[in-house]
């Protein structure tokens, strides 16, 4: 589903649904790594620590956050919505043409 995401407060909140593996997995090894790029080249890794959030109130903050939830998801209180809550322990940008990743500290 996208686009599904936010930035919120200090967090990255990616919506899907509670069914997919990727929530399998995140609730056996809680950590994950977004990379975001665009058609020029330029590359953004965010990694850290996960939670699955199922609590209605942070369902509907996303929802309310990202517009484009509205054309996938027609009720932010289905139980089969969840939110990945994505706590940024590292963040990278690669800005071509350099193919070097530069470290940017979370906050």
């Amino acid at each position: 589903m996208a686009p599904g995401w936010a930035w919120i407060e200090k967090e990255l909140w990616c919506a899907t649904y509670e069914a997919t593996d990727k929530v399998a997995q995140l609730r056996k090894v809680p950590y994950a790594e977004y990379c975001f790029c665009n058609k020029d080249g330029l590359h953004v890794r965010i990694a850290g620590g996960c939670t699955i959030s199922s609590d209605n109130a942070d369902k509907l903050r996303l929802y309310e956050a990202n517009a484009g939830l509205k054309d996938h998801i027609d009720d932010p209180a289905l139980p089969e919505y969840v939110v990945i809550r994505l706590k940024p322990e590292s963040i990278r940008l690669m800005n071509p043409p350099d193919l070097a990743y530069q470290n940017i500290k979370p906050e």
